[in-house]
């Protein structure tokens, strides 16, 4: 065989239709990485000695090499920790990143020991073969920080000169890790077999009573990381989960975005271009108190964030499936991100003034409360903006007109999503009211998110008598 001989263990198989389908993983003793293919079927952990010219062909003809034997999982773990030193030397050695909002800056430097070894793990698992699912939210903040982790993957791929191999998208259109989610992930990684556990990374999501099961029931089978910003509740199975990153664990709060944890994630694996208007646009997008909307490029990709997944699937859509990697080549056309960006604000200022139109509006001792019913508001021929966004937008312009702080709520189909001032943080404790209404009301099936904004769950028969209760505990009279 021409070229250099190497030797290889296989480390994880992707199975295919046939065998003549199946995918391998090689890891070997020249510290590189191979996604192969075989004429044979191959078992794992074989050990395969073959030439770098077989390798470098593509596919790797079973002719072109020789099954040695089985590689001891001592051989593995040592030629496995020898491959992830090698990437680990092109791997960013963050010590501190620039544009970080002053408020954040000592929470991003209490995570980041946390996220050096989450992100370590991740690209051991990813070089090792085995499958990776990243689930992020279908919104502004879920989709920048997968965009800024895709892209400081893709530079480290490209870096070390290694395949795109077991990596998985989703996105996720619940704030739950979902039965039907966790199915999918199992049958998934039942077509994988590899020598370490699969990984789930699961991004500004999750933290709800709804992802219990399903993490309970992953736990010893796969490993989850978890990214979230949102409130960690008594009793939430953290302890389940291997890595659980979570802003309010480390001394910060909502308004430490998801995204934004995401992209800092993402610095420890490579830097990026433009991270910094990634990560602004996830704090924009999230309408955090640290947002900067003087910076035109992040606010303007906020916008179009949340339009490109707001039309996942959608006929006509710019992106049809909306994936980091789809959404990294439409952004970086500058006259489709233009024309995307004054298409969907049209959209969306027409839906708002509608929903300014349409509102009721009420007072109580502490606040002006508007009710929107979202059919009234929603733009007839386009799925955007979508209501929990919208509602994010709609409050803005409430709380500007507003001279004591504004509640608003708007509710579509059995959902009534809520946004509150932050000037009221003290004065009203929404999340407590809600605590009270659960207790008191079958009809309140959950609630979830944190006290300036969440969402409640109810049916559609029911949906006006929860609002109707709501805005009565909140001490709402009629203008």
């Amino acid at each position: 065989m021409a070229g250099k001989i190497v030797s290889g263990i296989i480390s994880a198989i992707r199975r295919g239709g046939s065998a003549a389908g199946n995918l391998y993983t090689l890891i070997t003793d020249d510290l590189n990485v191979y996604c192969i293919k075989s004429e044979a079927v191959l078992e794992m952990m074989d050990t395969v000695k073959t030439t770098t010219a077989a390798l470098k062909s593509g596919t790797l003809a079973f002719a072109s090499c020789e099954v040695v034997g089985k590689a001891s999982e001592r051989e593995y773990r040592k030629t496995l920790d020898s491959l992830f030193s090698r990437v680990r030397g092109k791997m960013a050695d963050m010590e501190e990143m620039t544009g970080v909002p002053k408020g954040l800056a000592k929470a991003v430097g209490s995570i980041r020991k946390e996220l050096r070894g989450a992100a370590d793990e991740l690209v051991r698992r990813y070089v090792s073969g085995a499958p990776i699912v990243v689930r992020f939210h279908n919104d502004c903040d879920g989709s920048s920080g997968a965009l800024g982790i895709y892209l400081a993957i893709e530079n480290l791929l490209s870096a070390c000169g290694l395949p795109e191999m077991n990596l998985f998208w989703r996105m996720n259109k619940s704030i739950a890790y979902t039965e039907l989610a966790y199915n999918e992930d199992s049958f998934l990684f039942g077509s994988i077999s590899s020598a370490e556990k699969p990984v789930i990374l699961i991004l500004d999501f999750g933290t709800s009573a709804e992802s219990e099961a399903q993490i309970i029931s992953a736990y010893g089978k796969f490993d989850i990381m978890v990214l979230d910003h949102h409130p960690v509740y008594e009793g939430f199975p953290k302890d389940k989960i291997p890595r659980c990153i979570n802003t309010w664990l480390f001394g910060g709060d909502s308004d430490f975005t998801a995204g934004f944890l995401g992209c800092v994630f993402a610095e420890h694996i490579s830097h990026v271009d433009k991270i910094n208007d990634i990560m602004m646009s996830s704090l924009i997008g999230d309408f955090s108190k640290h947002r900067d909307r003087s910076k035109v490029y992040a606010d303007r990709l906020a916008i179009v964030l949340d339009y490109l997944t707001s039309l996942d699937g959608t006929p006509g859509a710019p992106v049809q499936k909306v994936v980091p990697k789809s959404i990294a080549q439409f952004i970086s056309d500058k006259k489709k991100f233009d024309e995307t960006y004054s298409h969907a604000v049209a959209l969306l200022n027409d839906s708002l003034d509608r929903g300014e139109r349409f509102a009721k509006r009420y007072r109580s001792a502490a606040s002006d409360i508007y009710l929107v019913d979202f059919s009234d508001a929603a733009s007839p021929d386009s799925k955007y903006p979508l209501p929990g966004r919208y509602s994010s937008r709609l409050h803005e312009r409430f709380e500007g007109a507003s001279e004591k702080g504004a509640i608003t709520l708007v509710h579509y189909g059995n959902f009534i999503s809520v946004r509150m001032s932050r000037s009221l943080l003290g004065t009203v404790s929404l999340i407590g009211v809600m605590e009270n209404l659960k207790q008191e009301s079958d009809d309140v099936y959950s609630f979830g998110g944190h006290e300036c904004a969440f969402g409640i769950k109810t049916d559609k028969s029911h949906i006006d008598k929860v609002a109707k209760l709501l805005l009565k505990r909140l001490g709402a009279n009629p203008e």
